[in-house]
């Protein structure tokens, strides 16, 4: 001890020195790059909606069209053996290559699949699976197909401080690529989420820290997670834990699968773009799934009619009826509740029958407007 300097002072200089010593936190970062006191939140200053007057407004881009908006973040559920994965590993490829995925067009561009489940001969294999049902081979990916097993390490990317060292790495690795990523595939967010799936702030600061990253990047970025075990087909359930993974992803897509070898593919949570129908997908023998073929020539020639037949009787029945007349938004609803006929093969019978003039929209004296057919109207005219 130093000559004069009582034992409490010497502990005292001590604290001093290693709380000295001891690095400081900063600032909490943002969103923005810019600690909290750095900028206003808001900046009401610059935010008259003036501003966009002169400016042209920029069609959406999509990586996918119609269902995957581009510099955003999104989501696929299903549940175990779905084929979430291999679906995953077929849009990257065909963004890859070039070529529709599920006959929709796509950004091409480097795709990335980085996955935490299958090993690395697993991917290998499927890959050819791939290839062969979409009639590619490797010189049509070239180099921009990449595909990574990371099945024995952990893959943690985001916790309830932010994002890990291996998330900023993972980032810093793409951006290193150089040119832009079309998309990247993250499977899964059981493996890569470390913090309770059920809480709704963490949550919903990894999904915005993937719609940050989509942008930094500019492509898109797709979780595939697992479905509630309540899962009713809606977004609010479509996966497991807090609503906030559909809530802040900009598209949620839906596989689910039906019986005889068939699944279907839908957009649950469509924020940038309009609903479409379910996309009937169909495992082929070499296990892949493929856009469900339909019927071709005499054959389709022949099921439609039936369509037009059956749909017909039904607009006759409610129109002769002592009730309202059949709309057209509740016919196809109807027919597919009754089990004659899918939503979109009424739709399309609708369309036929409408365009062939055998029905049109009309009213009832003193009634309710509705699909109405054509011969009525000729007889009592």
């Amino acid at each position: 001890m130093t000559k004069g300097v009582t034992l409490d002072e010497a502990k005292r200089r001590r604290a001093e020195r290693e709380a000295a010593e001891k690095p400081k936190p900063g600032p909490k970062p943002y969103a923005n790059g810019h600690d909290k006191e750095a900028l206003p939140f808001f900046d009401f200053a610059t935010a008259s909606a003036v501003r966009w007057r002169d400016q042209d407004l920029q069609p959406m881009e999509f990586t996918v069209a119609e269902l995957l908006p581009h510099n955003t973040a999104w989501l696929i559920g299903g549940d175990s053996g779905s084929g979430k994965s291999i679906l995953m590993q077929t849009l990257c490829t065909c963004v890859a290559a070039d070529r529709p995925f599920l006959g929709r067009a796509v950004r091409h561009g480097r795709a990335i699949y980085v996955t935490g489940e299958d090993r690395d001969d697993i991917l290998h294999a499927r890959q050819l699976r791939i290839f062969k049902a979409l009639d590619l081979s490797w010189d049509d990916v070239g180099d921009n197909l990449l595909v990574r097993s990371i099945a024995d390490k952990e893959m943690w990317l985001f916790n309830e401080r932010g994002p890990t060292p291996h998330g900023l790495a993972l980032v810093d690795e793409i951006t290193k690529l150089g040119g832009q990523t079309s998309v990247g595939v993250i499977d899964s967010a059981s493996l890569t989420f470390d913090a309770e799936e059920i809480k709704r702030r963490p949550v919903a600061d990894f999904m915005r820290y993937l719609n940050r990253t989509a942008v930094l990047i500019g492509g898109s970025i797709g979780l595939v997670a697992h479905t509630s075990r309540s899962s009713r087909g809606d977004a609010r359930s479509m996966v497991s834990g807090s609503t906030a993974w559909v809530a802040q992803a900009r598209a949620g897509l839906l596989l689910e699968s039906v019986e005889d070898g068939e699944a279907k593919l839908s957009l649950i949570a469509p924020n940038y773009t309009r609903a479409v129908e379910p996309i009937g997908l169909a495992w082929n023998d070499d296990g892949v799934l493929l856009p469900k073929v339909e019927p071709e020539g005499v054959l389709a020639s022949i099921q439609q009619r039936k369509h037009d037949e059956i749909a017909f009787k039904l607009v006759k029945e409610r129109w002769d009826g002592a009730g309202d007349p059949i709309g057209r938004r509740d016919l196809p609803k109807e027919l597919a509740k009754r089990g004659e006929m899918k939503v979109a093969e009424a739709k399309a019978a609708i369309e036929r029958l409408i365009s062939d003039g055998r029905i049109h929209t009309s009213r009832k004296p003193r009634g309710a407007s509705g699909l109405r057919p054509t011969s009525h109207e000729k007889n009592q005219g």
